[in-house]
């Protein structure tokens, strides 16, 4: 019996567990509630603390890496461009 490989694509995964963990933990030790009213900005802003304490690096990088991960998903800002990321720092700079 001859056994042949096939190329089947499978769908891209997403990472998930150590951008949850960190997430409930800023929801229970409560700095979701200290950055803030819900919003885009505030969710932004929460992700990319959350990409760096994971994956130290550029801005630009923490984009990518959260393109990778269902956290995006979760907060609502999977379409968000480096540019979004830049004017939500601008916007929780100047208004505390």
């Amino acid at each position: 019996m001859k056994l042949e490989a096939t190329s089947k694509s499978s769908p891209a995964s997403k990472r998930h567990g150590a951008s949850a963990l960190l997430h409930e933990l800023a929801k229970s030790s409560h700095l979701i509630d200290i950055l803030g009213k819900n919003s885009k900005e505030k969710n932004l802003v929460l992700a990319m603390i959350i990409s760096q304490a994971l994956s130290p690096s550029s801005k630009l990088a923490s984009v990518n890496y959260l393109s990778n991960s269902t956290l995006a998903d979760e907060l609502g800002i999977s379409g968000c461009d480096v540019d979004d990321y830049y004017s939500a720092l601008d916007v929780s700079i100047h208004h505390p």
